[in-house]
C-alpha cells in the first residue's frame, strides 16, 4: 500500500508542469495573484443544488415516514395542543409544560407549525431544513479551516442517519447545529480581532444547540473547551469563546436544578424525585463501568464498537444498502485524506495555512469518536446512547481532510468532486426507492386507519415484533397506531401519550386525571386487557394469532370494522358495559 502511495506521488509530480501550478485551486494564490475560492465554491453549489431536491424527494413519496418513535413524538405534541382546549379528553388528562429543557426546540417548533398545517407536514418541514442544513454546515466548517468544501456533498447521505430512522428526531435535528457551532467557535478563536457579531452568533448557536438536544450540547461543550485550550488563539479570543457559552450553561442549570428525570414516569412532578446533571453523569459512569467489568471486555468492547461504526452510521434498510453507503463514505474520506497527505508532503510550505494549527482540525472528530467509544450503550431514562455518536463523528470528520488537498490540479479536483457527488446521487435514488417500498408496505395500515372513525380513543397492539420488511431500524410497526390522533383529526381523537412526563417533554399528567391503562407496544400480551377495553373505543391490531380472541373478550363486545392484510381494527360495542376507568 505504501509503495502505491509513493508511486502515486511520483506520477503526480511528473504530470504537474509549471502551467498546471497556475491553475491549482489554491484559495490564496492563483494565476492572477488574487485570492480565489470560486472554483471550489462553484463545484459545491452546483452539486448542492442538484442533490438537495433528490434528498428531499423521499419525504414526499410516502405518507408515513420511517421513525420508530416518530408517531409517539407527534402524538405527544397533538395531546399538548388539545390539552389547552376545554371539552377535549386531553384537557382532563394532560397539561402543557413549556420549560427550557434540553429537548425543547423540536417539540416547540412542531407545536407552532402545527397551528398552520398538520403535524405530519410540520415534521416534514423541520426534517427538510435539517437535510438542507447539514451539507451547508459541513462546508462552513471546511472553509473556516481552509479545506475544500466540495467533499461536504457526502453529508447528504448522513442526513438519513440511524437517529432519524429510529425516530430520535431531536438528536438528528441537532447535528447540523453542532457543526455550525464548532465552525463558529473556530471563527472566534482564529479571528485577528474580536467581532461582537461573531461572539453573539456563537452564543446563539450554543443556546439553540442546547435546546435541540442536551447530549449533543454536552459534546459541543467539551469540544469548545478543548479548542480554547489548543494552541493558536490569543487569550482574548479564548475568553470570549468561553463567555459565549454562559447563556446556554445558565439555562441548563435552571433546567437541571429543578430535577429533570423521574424514575417513574407515572408519578406527578411533585412526587418525582429530583435528578439533575450529577445524577446523569453518575448514571453514565456506572453504566459504562458495568459494561467494562472484565479485562477482556475492556479490550474487546472498543474494537467491537469500531467494527459496528458503519452499521450505526446509516442503519436503516434490510438489504444493507445503507451499510454499503457507509463504507463508500469512509473509503471516499480515506481517499481524500490520503491524497491530501501525499500532496502535503510534496509541498510542505504551502500545505497548511499558517493560522490553522493541526489541533483545531483533529480535536472535533477525535472527541466525537471518543464519545462513541466511551459512553454507555443503554440507560432506561436515556434510551440508546453511544450508537448515536457515530453520526456526530462522521459529520465532524471532514475537518480531517488536509488543507493541502486544494493544491491538486483542477482536473484531479473535478474527478474527486465527481466521486463525492455521484456517490451521494446514487444513494439518493436508493433512499427514494426504499421509502416508496416502505409506503407500499404500510398501505394496509393506511386502509385500516382511514376506516377508523375519528373522535374516539384508540389503542394499538402489534404482534410478532412489529418488524418491517424494508427497514431494519427497530420494530417500525409497533408505534404506528399512535398515528390515529394525527391522521383522524378531531378535537376528541386521542391515543395514550407514552412520552408524557419524560425528560424535556412539553406534557405533564394532571394529578387528578383518570388512570390510563399501562401499554406496552412491543409486548401487547402484557397489556391489562380488561382495563384497556373499558377505556378505549378502537383497537388497531396487527398479526394477531389465529386462535386469539380479540382482547380476550366475548365476540359481542367487539366488532371488526375494517381488515386489510394483517391489520384489523375493532370497535367497542356501546351496548355492552365494560366498566369505567379508575382514578389515580
Amino acid at each position: 500500500m505504501l509503495s502505491g502511495i509513493f508511486r502515486l506521488r511520483a506520477a503526480w509530480r511528473r504530470t504537474v508542469t509549471h502551467s498546471d501550478r497556475a491553475e491549482r485551486t489554491d484559495p490564496r494564490t492563483t494565476a492572477s495573484g488574487r485570492p480565489d475560492f470560486f472554483d471550489d465554491r462553484t463545484l459545491f453549489w452546483c452539486g448542492y443544488l442538484v442533490l438537495l431536491p433528490l434528498y428531499l424527494l423521499p419525504l414526499l413519496v410516502t405518507r408515513f415516514l420511517p421513525g420508530l418513535d416518530l408517531p409517539l413524538h407527534l402524538s405527544l405534541v397533538d395531546a399538548v395542543a388539545k390539552s389547552m382546549t376545554e371539552g377535549t379528553p386531553q384537557h382532563t388528562l394532560y397539561e402543557a409544560h413549556f420549560s427550557p429543557s434540553g429537548y425543547f426546540a423540536y417539540y416547540f417548533l412542531l407545536y407552532q407549525l402545527g397551528k398552520l398545517c398538520s403535524l405530519s407536514v410540520a415534521h416534514r418541514l423541520i426534517i427538510s431544513a435539517m437535510i438542507a442544513g447539514l451539507p451547508l454546515a459541513c462546508a462552513r466548517l471546511s472553509r473556516v479551516l481552509g479545506i475544500v468544501s466540495f467533499p461536504s456533498l457526502l453529508a447528504f447521505p448522513l442526513a438519513y442517519s440511524m437517529p432519524l430512522h429510529y425516530g430520535f428526531v431531536s438528536f438528528a435535528c441537532s447535528t447540523p447545529i453542532l457543526v455550525f457551532f464548532i465552525a463558529q467557535t473556530l471563527v472566534v478563536l482564529r479571528a485577528p480581532r474580536l467581532i461582537p457579531t461573531d461572539i453573539g452568533l456563537l452564543a446563539a448557536l450554543g443556546l439553540l444547540l442546547y435546546l435541540c438536544h442536551v447530549q449533543t450540547y454536552g459534546l459541543a461543550l467539551v469540544t469548545a473547551c478543548a479548542l480554547c485550550c489548543a494552541p493558536g488563539a490569543v487569550r482574548a479570543a479564548r475568553v470570549a469563546a468561553l463567555l459565549s457559552m454562559l447563556p446556554s450553561l445558565i439555562v441548563l442549570y435552571l433546567w437541571q436544578s429543578r430535577g429533570i428525570f423521574s424514575a417513574d414516569l407515572a408519578l406527578s412532578v411533585a412526587q418525582a424525585p429530583r435528578k439533575g446533571l450529577w445524577y446523569t453523569l453518575h448514571s453514565f459512569f456506572h453504566a459504562r463501568l458495568s459494561e467494562l467489568s472484565s479485562p477482556s471486555r475492556l479490550l474487546f468492547d472498543p474494537l467491537h464498537r469500531l467494527f459496528l461504526f458503519q452499521v450505526h452510521l446509516l442503519r436503516g434498510f434490510r438489504d444493507y444498502s445503507d451499510q454499503v453507503m457507509s463504507n463508500v463514505f469512509l473509503i471516499a474520506l480515506a481517499v481524500l485524506i490520503g491524497l491530501g497527505l501525499v500532496v502535503g508532503r510534496a509541498h510542505r510550505k504551502d500545505a497548511d495555512p499558517p493560522d490553522s494549527p493541526r489541533a483545531l482540525r483533529l480535536l472535533p472528530p477525535l472527541l466525537a469518536l471518543g464519545a462513541y467509544l466511551a459512553l454507555p450503550h443503554h440507560i432506561a431514562e436515556f434510551q440508546t446512547i453511544y450508537p448515536r455518536f457515530a453520526i456526530l463523528s462522521a459529520v465532524l470528520s471532514f475537518s480531517l481532510i488536509p488543507p493541502a488537498l486544494r493544491l491538486l490540479p483542477r482536473l484531479w479536483i473535478r474527478r474527486l468532486f465527481v466521486l463525492c457527488a455521484a456517490s451521494s446521487l446514487v444513494y439518493a435514488l436508493v433512499l427514494t426507492r426504499h421509502y416508496v417500498r416502505y409506503g407500499r408496505e404500510l398501505a394496509d395500515f393506511a386502509t385500516v386507519l382511514d376506516a377508523t372513525p375519528s373522535g374516539g380513543k384508540a389503542v394499538g397492539w402489534v404482534f410478532g415484533g412489529g418488524d418491517s420488511r424494508v427497514l431494519s431500524s427497530g420494530a417500525q410497526l409497533a408505534n404506528l397506531p399512535a398515528y390515529y390522533s394525527i391522521e383522524r383529526r378531531s378535537s376528541h381523537s386521542m391515543v395514550a401519550v407514552t412520552f408524557c412526563g419524560a425528560p424535556g417533554s412539553l406534557c405533564r399528567k394532571r394529578p387528578d386525571a383518570a388512570r390510563i391503562p399501562l401499554l406496552d407496544s412491543f409486548h401487547p400480551e402484557r397489556t391489562p386487557l380488561a382495563d384497556a377495553a373499558a377505556y378505549f373505543d378502537y383497537f388497531i391490531t396487527y398479526a394477531a394469532p389465529l386462535d386469539w380472541r380479540p382482547l380476550g373478550l366475548q365476540n359481542d363486545q367487539l366488532d371488526p370494522i375494517a381488515r386489510a392484510g394483517l391489520w384489523t381494527v375493532y370497535r367497542k360495542n356501546p351496548k355492552v358495559g365494560m366498566g369505567s376507568p379508575k382514578k389515580e
